[in-house]
């Protein structure tokens, strides 16, 4: 099907009419100006600004900073400026990789003392020290996940060696280093808190930096930036206008440099004042790292990597990339101290390098997300321009040459066991040691790979050969697993309930081709993109907000032990107009055609699913991750990541064949001292869910409900949740989710998410697909309350002007135990029971409880919206918790006129 010119057009004045789009446009149109070739700035001294004394030997290298002398890698990107350069040979001493594992995602960057003592936070909300080796030196829990980079602090006059990193509970700490202290008090020297400043996401998870005179700097997600004194006091603060999430880079003057998701790189005067603000069109979250001449260099989430005057911050030059970035630049030097190359990594795979003019002298493409900030280091005899390192999203450590960008070798870190397989993503930064890289992965190892390790030792897990993993010539779709990881050829097994996603993938020559599908409005015809599948099932079709990927949802759940194939024909565009992040349009540029077949596993025993009296099935869901489309990950990974909720089968109908009918409530939660997860009270996170099960297979969905998401209510119209379960709820890893929300109706962000390109059609949904954990739950949320019932429920039917109400009442037996409101999560859920299904209704938000002058808990209140019809065969559930406490059929009255 052709569109004539006149309906594009049309099209066209129609979408800029809209008002998101508008601001779009608009600012494209500025941020196109603001992208032209600023002049040559002045002549700087090639010294200006350099911090770093470099040394062959280990033990003599010198920092102009007060850290750890010795320290091969002390702060986040190696020194004051940021230059992600070590100073020392990659020499090879043998030794073999080694891992350390933590209870979470790592997403920060390890710390490495003269020792040879790693210093790492986790998800886990646990800063470790890690021998070498990978034994654990000792342990320091928080309240919050730490994603934020130590210091490693030069003893002060008591010879006491510290490290100073931040937490997502909103203290930077600093710790006593030595071994041996058992007591966290005593190992704890101080513990500064954010919310003395602003009381709102105080999250520390920019990586701690040191200044000339040991003042600390550390960036918040509370729009603020800190300076703090030696002794844990404040200084200063610097505001900005979003959540600040990068490492303050020093120019040779003292002016620091930062960046906000607001999408500005500041220039910070030594007192707090502000020299200059640069807006780039998205969030920044990269750490500015400067040259030897004070430029500023930098990437942006609107796909763009800037060369920025350090005087005034305009733009000396600019380059595009295929998608947003979020890995902060390393810095390599000539012999005299010049900055010769600048080595970044883009979402869209590749890893670049650039002259100080701006000209791309190599590209090397992963095949997947690059979040890693590269580090570089000098050859094994002390060559220049030595060798890059960095992780990519498929698990890979990569070393290439400097020069020309070949690979010297790749290392797999991809986890042995299956639960972890998918959660690969080395989105954590390098550090160097004097013996080897370090860098931290989503499956929450901390790895140690000796340098040219895989140029000595025959490892399955090494690669030594100089060229991409990818295919010379071709257009095709690929599949790509629920965790984010792109298979070229089969799959391994999936369960029947899953969900299906495929990646455009077009290379031309050695080169990845920057091609995306039609996902404008009205300019996309019936032939860009078929999908046909043998043999053939029902499904639901949505394409990613980026234009690369295909979201195949099966309708039902499919025959067990069956091999699919999955035919995906049609047309690719390259080009078009692009407003940082977001592009419009394109020509066709070509066809692909390809074949995915996936292998379906056995549908396995249906578990211990149906609710008992005293106690029902319940799990817990944790570890979510959202790599499609990528920018979402970038975006609030560590939030997604440490969400943890309690979901109960409350209803279970078995129909026949193994198959049958689930309905599922879900709060959020939280860990008690003890390490038990326990319900939330303060989470606003409700959850209800219906689907259908086979086997061991689940597929469950729901609509209308608000997910908190790094403190922002995303409201979601549909979210489904996939997977194969064993006999203790533990989910396979390929378990699938799928989530769709109208982005112009997220609060304060839907026109930023419009702008980033985080929108399907340019301005309509935001499309995302994952994968999350289970594991059995060991507390009590889902098991009967002693001496709590429902006295009595009362409802009132909604009409066209006014609200329904259904409020259950409850009463506590004299002897039971107190069961305060303060301390649990209590709820109503109303069932279709014709359907078998949850009636859609934002359960958060038409929720609440109240207490009884003791605090005990009184009733609860679920409000129907005005308008809303409900059917006459209704049943009603009050839960406590995760326990369904009290059924009945519901029979209302109507308000009285």
């Amino acid at each position: 099907m052709k569109v004539p010119i006149k309906n594009i057009l049309s099209a066209l004045r129609r979408l800029a009419s809209h008002p998101a789009v508008a601001v779009v446009i608009v600012a494209g149109i500025a941020l196109g100006t603001s992208l032209r070739p600023a002049p040559p700035a002045a002549r700087v001294p090639p010294d200006a600004g350099r911090n770093l004394v470099a040394a062959q030997d280990n033990s003599a290298v010198v920092y102009d900073v007060p850290v750890e002398a010795g320290s091969p890698w002390p702060i986040f990107r190696h020194d004051p400026r940021n230059t992600g350069e070590a100073p020392l040979p990659s020499v090879h001493h043998g030794g073999v990789p080694w891992s350390f594992r933590t209870a979470a995602s790592l997403l920060s960057t390890p710390v490495i003392d003269a020792a040879g003592i790693a210093y790492i936070g986790s998800n886990d909300r646990t800063f470790y020290a890690v021998e070498a080796g990978g034994a654990e030196r000792w342990r320091f829990r928080t309240s919050g996940a730490i994603d934020s980079a130590a210091a490693l602090l030069k003893p002060n006059g008591t010879g006491i060696p510290t490290a100073v990193f931040g937490s997502s509970d909103g203290h930077l700490y600093r710790l006593d280093t030595r071994p041996g202290i058992q007591d966290p008090a005593t190992r704890q020297a101080w513990a500064f808190d954010a919310s003395q400043v602003a009381a709102y996401n105080n999250r520390f998870e920019g990586g701690v930096t040191v200044g000339h005179d040991g003042t600390l700097y550390a960036a918040n997600s509370n729009a603020n930036d800190y300076a703090i004194n030696h002794d844990g006091s404040l200084r200063w603060t610097h505001e900005t206008t979003g959540g600040n999430w990068s490492a303050g880079a020093f120019g040779g003057d003292g002016t620091i440099f930062w960046t906000s998701s607001d999408g500005y790189v500041r220039a910070v005067n030594p007192d707090g004042s502000e020299k200059w603000a640069k807006r780039t069109w998205g969030a920044v979250a990269a750490s500015a790292a400067i040259g030897s001449d004070g430029t500023v260099y930098v990437g942006s989430f609107d796909s763009y990597f800037y060369a920025l005057d350090p005087d005034n911050g305009g733009t000396r030059w600019t380059l595009k990339t295929g998608d947003h970035i979020v890995s902060s630049a390393a810095l390599g030097h000539d012999a005299t101290g010049r900055t010769a190359a600048i080595y970044f990594g883009s979402t869209d795979g590749h890893l670049y390098a650039v002259d100080p003019n701006g000209e791309i002298l190599w590209t090397y493409d992963t095949g997947d997300p690059i979040r890693s900030s590269p580090a570089i280091g000098l050859g094994p005899g002390s060559e220049r321009p030595g060798i890059v390192y960095v992780g990519s999203g498929n698990g890979r450590l990569y070393a290439l040459n400097a020069a020309d960008g070949q690979r010297r070798w790749s290392f797999d870190t991809t986890p042995v066991e299956e639960r972890l397989r998918d959660r690969n993503d080395l989105n954590g930064s390098v550090a160097l040691g004097s013996d080897g890289v370090y860098i931290g992965s989503e499956s929450g190892d901390l790895w140690h790979v000796p340098y040219d390790y895989c140029l000595h030792a025959a490892d399955k897990r090494c690669s030594t050969a100089a060229g991409e993993d990818l295919p010379t010539d071709g257009a095709e779709m690929v599949y790509v697993s629920p965790g984010g990881t792109t298979y070229r050829q089969a799959p391994p097994p999936v369960s029947p309930a899953t969900g299906i996603t495929l990646r455009l993938m077009v290379r031309d020559g050695d080169d990845t081709v920057d091609a995306h599908l039609c996902n404008t409005p009205l300019l996309c015809s019936d032939d860009d993109l078929r999908i046909q599948t043998e043999p053939a099932f029902k499904f639901r079709l949505l394409q990613s907000p980026d234009g690369r990927h295909v979201h195949v949802i099966p309708q039902d759940i499919l025959e067990p032990g069956r091999s699919y194939r999955i035919r995906a024909e049609g047309t690719y565009r390259t080009g078009g107009i692009h407003f940082g992040n977001l592009t419009i349009g394109g020509s066709r540029a070509g066809s692909f055609t390809g074949d995915v077949t996936i292998q379906t596993r056995n549908a396995g025993d249906s578990g211990p699913l149906s609710p008992g009296h005293d106690q029902v099935p319940a799990l817990e869901w944790t570890r979510l991750a959202l790599p499609v489309p990528a920018m979402l990950a970038s975006l609030n990974q560590t939030s997604l990541d440490g969400m943890e909720w309690i979901l109960s089968v409350v209803d279970a109908r078995p129909s026949t064949n193994g198959r049958g009918h689930l309905i599922v409530w879900g709060v959020g939660a939280k860990r008690d001292e003890r390490g038990i997860l326990v319900v939330d009270p303060e989470s606003t996170a409700t959850l209800a869910l219906s689907g259908a099960y086979s086997g061991s297979n689940v597929a469950l969905s729901t609509s209308r409900f608000t997910a908190s998401v790094g403190g922002i209510g995303v409201p979601v119209e549909r979210l489904r949740l996939r997977g194969q379960f064993g006999p203790n709820l533990e989910v396979q890893p390929d378990a699938t989710l799928f989530a769709e929300a109208d982005a112009l109706s997220i609060p304060g962000f839907g026109t930023s998410l419009v702008a980033m390109g985080l929108a399907n059609r340019i301005y309509d949904k935001v499309v995302a697909a994952g994968t999350y954990m289970t594991k059995p739950h060991t507390g009590s949320a889902n098991k009967r309350p002693t001496g709590l019932q429902v006295r009595f429920v009362e409802y009132a039917q909604a009409t066209d002007r006014l609200p329904g109400q259904i409020v259950a009442h409850f009463r506590l037996a004299p002897s039971a135990p107190s069961y305060r409101l303060a301390d649990h999560r209590f709820g109503i859920l109303l069932i279709d029971r014709s359907a078998g299904e949850v009636v859609p209704l934002d359960y958060d938000a038409q929720l609440s409880a109240s207490a009884d002058s003791q605090g005990e808990v009184s009733q609860v209140v679920l409000t129907v919206p005005a308008g809303m019809k409900l059917s006459h065969d209704l049943g009603i559930i009050v839960l406590a918790d995760a326990f369904p406490l009290h059924r009945e059929k519901l029979e209302y009255r109507t308000h009285a006129n």
